[in-house]
Order: C-alpha cells, then sequence, then structure tokens
C-alpha cells in the first residue's frame, strides 16, 4: 500500500484521514469483490462497510467542524459521550507514534 500525505493538525483530523484512507481500501476491495461472477453476499457486505465508513467520515468532519467553531460545544458533546473522549485519547496515541516512527525514518 503506498503512502500519502495529509495536513493532520490534531487527533480528529487524524481519525478523518484514517478513515479516508480504510474507505479507499473498502472501495478497492468491493471493486475487486464485483469482477468475480457469484460473490453476492461478500459485495452486499462489503457495500455495507463502504456505506459505514462513508458515514462514519460525515460524522468525523460534524465532529470537527463543532470542534472548530463551537468549542464550548464540543465540550459539552465530550462530557455527554464519553466514548468520544476515549477514542480521541487513542487517536492520539497512535497519532504520537506514527509521527516518532516517521522521524526515525
Amino acid at each position: 500500500m503506498e503512502k500519502k500525505k495529509y495536513q493532520v493538525k490534531d487527533e480528529l483530523e487524524f481519525l478523518l484521514a484514517k478513515n479516508q484512507l480504510e474507505k479507499e481500501e473498502a472501495e478497492k476491495m468491493l471493486e475487486e469483490i464485483r469482477s468475480d461472477d457469484g460473490a453476492y453476499y461478500q459485495e452486499k457486505t462489503a457495500v455495507k462497510l463502504v456505506d459505514f465508513l462513508c458515514k462514519e467520515e460525515a460524522r468525523l468532519r460534524v465532529l470537527i467542524d463543532i470542534k472548530k467553531n463551537l468549542p464550548e460545544l464540543f465540550d459539552v458533546i465530550k462530557r455527554q459521550k464519553p466514548y468520544i473522549e476515549d477514542l480521541l485519547q487513542r487517536a492520539k496515541t497512535e497519532w504520537s507514534q506514527i509521527g516518532s516512527d516517521s522521524d526515525n525514518e
């Protein structure tokens, strides 16, 4: 898989870039499955995966917009939905690990 460079400023944008890469991979997989006759159920599953990743991308874009334009509301959302804080913390950890790995190359 070729490496692509995305301008990532924070953990939310890291999650968005990661989601976009996953969506590209899922779309490639879907095209491969579509070229194989008789893979109806695999195709249905792959379509659902691509749809899921598209919806996830939309949610991430909304969160990025809220964080940028309404930081107070973003704090309220994080308090009301603790899984978002956990998701951001894991993304921040992964993003910092990737950054330190690329610095060593």
